[in-house]
């Protein structure tokens, strides 16, 4: 974002619990993924880049997860709606 400004109006936000490694089949086990600020994604700096980069709208994708639905996409708006950069 920051090598090319201007050109990144669209972020995909999902969160990680912990790193992957890359697998042969590419499958990712849903018990990988939570809620948005409660995994292991710097989105502070993220967003931060994105502000140069050129951002203008960002849209959460919850996988399926260790919580209820709407209980990750209520905790991923919330720490959304607070982050600050």
């Amino acid at each position: 974002m920051e090598k090319h400004p201007g050109r990144f109006p669209l972020l995909h936000v999902k969160d990680e619990r912990w790193r992957l490694k890359a697998t042969p089949t590419g499958r990712t086990p849903w018990t990988a993924y939570g809620p948005v600020g409660k995994g292991v994604i710097g989105w502070k700096r993220i967003f931060k880049a994105a502000k140069r980069g050129g951002l203008k709208h960002y849209y959460v994708e919850q996988d399926l997860c260790v919580l209820p639905p709407l209980e990750a996409v209520r905790i991923s708006y919330n720490y959304l709606h607070e982050l600050t950069v």
